[in-house]
């Protein structure tokens, strides 16, 4: 009886233990975790969403094309903020609202400004 901690599957797909995979026809978001290769077997835990622990063992010779587990980018969220700026011609002072990434994208864009502040807002769509 043999414990391994790494092995190439059939169609080339390397599994090692503690590391996290996905079927390709599986959503990008779910994977699995290879736990344990064991003889002709290996299994895999599957952490569900109320934190029940499933395993499933998989024959080493079947052809499963599991693939990777790459960790979905995070998406940058806009934030707000209120600009106050001088107008280029009058000089006259006013407000504004802009959305940047960033305190530093919005000071970068608004070299002239007087203040930044970042806002919470709730802007909502406006169905006609």
């Amino acid at each position: 009886m043999s414990m391994e901690k790494k092995v190439t599957l059939n169609n080339g797909t390397v599994l090692e233990v503690g590391e996290k995979y996905r079927l390709s026809t599986w959503s990008e978001t779910f994977y699995v975790e290879c736990i344990k290769i064991h003889n002709d077997k290996y299994v895999m835990m599957e952490l569900a969403e109320l934190d029940d622990i499933d395993l499933y063992a998989y024959d080493l010779r079947a052809n499963h094309n599991w693939l990777p587990y790459i960790e979905p980018t995070p998406q940058k969220e806009w934030k707000t903020f209120m600009i106050e700026t001088l107008s280029q011609k009058t000089d006259i002072p006013y407000k504004f609202f802009s959305q940047y990434y960033s305190m530093e994208d919005a000071r970068e864009h608004h070299k002239r400004a007087i203040s930044i502040q970042e806002v919470k807002l709730n802007i909502e769509p406006v169905n006609s």
